[in-house]
């Protein structure tokens, strides 16, 4: 739903500015979001060079919520195979 939602939203948007100008603010917010994920990825480079164990925790975490969620949807499927 909610990304319908934001469809309809962009289409009015789309539909307010026109299409070149839609385009031209669409494509900067595009770059603007790379850069700064380009930024925490470097950031999170340079952590992992001058603070190793740091790093390495915050591996083991990501990892472990990795495993719960991959858990928690097994589960469902599951209960949405068997449990109807």
């Amino acid at each position: 739903e909610a990304k319908y939602l934001a469809e309809e939203l962009r289409d009015s948007i789309r539909g307010i500015l026109g299409m070149e100008e839609f385009v031209r603010v669409y494509e900067r917010i595009r770059k603007n979001v790379r850069i700064k994920r380009d930024k925490r990825r470097q950031a999170e480079k340079v952590t992992a060079v001058v603070n190793p164990m740091r790093s390495a925790k915050r591996k083991l975490r990501i990892a472990e919520k990795h495993r719960a969620h991959k858990k928690r949807k097994l589960t469902l499927m599951k209960m949405g195979r068997w449990g109807m």
